[in-house]
């Protein structure tokens, strides 16, 4: 019988069961098919009696998979690494060898990340830029509800002299430092999580993003009733100033 040379094509196609992922790159318990296409020396997919088995190592280097048979597939092999393979994150090595008369391999990695994607530099640019952006905008909300006056102006006597506006734009600037504080410890969250893998931060931000979020149930209701109160006070005040009388 002829000898027949296995050849493994390097450029592996591997497969999410929920969705792709380029860069072998998968999401966290994420069902994942790991396919390769396997070839002979007359550029013909492998026969069935070709043989492929596979070796997983943790991170850590310790066997995940040892060496089990792969499925066959007419345009390739197959091994189905279940979402209990798939719990722990960090950068997996695997061997594949297959064998007839002759023997070839491969080896290659993939990374397990919460997101089924990796921190790179586009990412952290957009991250950067956003938290920024965010934090730029909170502190100049803040900084303007602070210093917008809340009470109407007064003559030297201690009557009202005119209405003051723009209490009305320091309630709505400290709404909207509120909100932007939830968008930047949301920010914080995904990227303690998704990135940096900081567990401990995670749940300190996480604790404050739902503290911040229960706090919403309270502040959105007590500004309508700010606003509604403060326009209500106003067109009374109004009222008097355009009748001549004095009101404190």
């Amino acid at each position: 019988m002829k000898n027949k040379i296995i050849i493994l094509i390097i450029g592996l196609f591997l497969i999410s069961f929920i969705s792709a992922e380029p860069n072998f790159v998968f999401k966290q318990n994420t069902i994942t098919d790991l396919k390769i296409a396997c070839f002979n020396e007359d550029n013909e997919f492998c026969a069935s009696s070709v043989n492929c088995n596979i070796t997983i190592l943790y991170p850590n280097s310790t066997s995940l998979v040892d060496n089990p048979p792969m499925t066959y597939n007419i345009n390739y092999f197959n091994y189905t690494l279940t979402a209990s393979n798939m719990t722990t994150l960090g950068e997996y090595t695997v061997i594949i060898v297959c064998n007839e008369n002759t023997s070839a391999g491969t080896t290659f990695t993939y990374q397990i990340t919460k997101t089924g994607s990796i921190f790179n530099i586009p990412s952290a640019i957009i991250y950067i830029i956003v938290l920024i952006t965010a934090s730029g905008l909170f502190f100049l909300t803040l900084f303007a509800s602070i210093k917008m006056p809340w009470k109407n102006p007064r003559k030297d006597d201690g009557y009202i002299s005119h209405i003051n506006y723009l209490k009305h734009g320091k309630i709505a600037f400290g709404f909207l430092s509120y909100l932007l504080a939830i968008l930047i410890i949301n920010i914080l969250m995904g990227i303690t999580n998704n990135f940096l893998f900081l567990n401990i931060a995670f749940v300190f931000f996480r604790t404050i993003y739902f503290i911040l979020l229960t706090g919403l149930m309270i502040v959105v209701p007590g500004t309508v009733y700010i606003i509604v109160m403060n326009l209500l006070s106003d067109k009374r005040i109004k009222n008097f100033l355009s009748r001549g009388i004095n009101i404190r």
